[in-house]
């Protein structure tokens, strides 16, 4: 892929070098937190915050919360 990159005259080294390493994760670096979860409210709160991001591992890890709640 990284070679087909340079083929089509992709100069974004970033972008080649990310595709070399297998990095396909283009959350923003609060997506890939790891802060724990411990009130419902939080997850509520995150939930709204990453709800329009396609399969933010912050926002599974909520969901995840609430289904385990009491």
């Amino acid at each position: 892929m990284a070679a087909a990159l340079q083929n089509w005259g992709c100069r974004d080294h970033n972008l080649i070098q990310r595709t070399l390493d297998g990095l396909r994760d283009d959350h923003p670096p609060a997506c890939r937190a790891k802060d724990a979860i411990t009130t419902c409210a939080h997850a509520y709160m995150v939930m709204s915050a990453h709800a329009a991001h396609r399969g933010c591992p912050r926002y599974t890890a909520a969901a995840n919360y609430l289904v385990a709640a009491p």
